[in-house]
């Protein structure tokens, strides 16, 4: 639901001390960042729709199981 680039910058990897995980900024990138969670949460709910949660809960859990795990490249 959003966009990273292939390299991360050292100062993301490593924020400074008391950084806050989230900022509610008016910037052009907050921008940019809100329409692809709009976009992401849009697809989501339509497939969940279609499919139903029975069956697309389960599979998006693994999902995120192995794309959050140890050494995993989540994005």
């Amino acid at each position: 639901m959003f966009d990273i680039e292939d390299k991360v910058e050292e100062a993301w990897i490593t924020p400074p001390e008391g950084f806050k995980e989230h900022t509610h900024g008016h910037g052009e990138d907050n921008e940019e960042s809100d329409d692809n969670v709009h976009f992401g949460k849009e697809c989501i709910d339509k497939i969940l729709a279609f499919v139903g949660q029975a069956k697309c809960l389960p599979l998006l859990s693994i999902v995120l199981n192995n794309a959050m795990a140890p050494g995993a490249d989540w994005r």
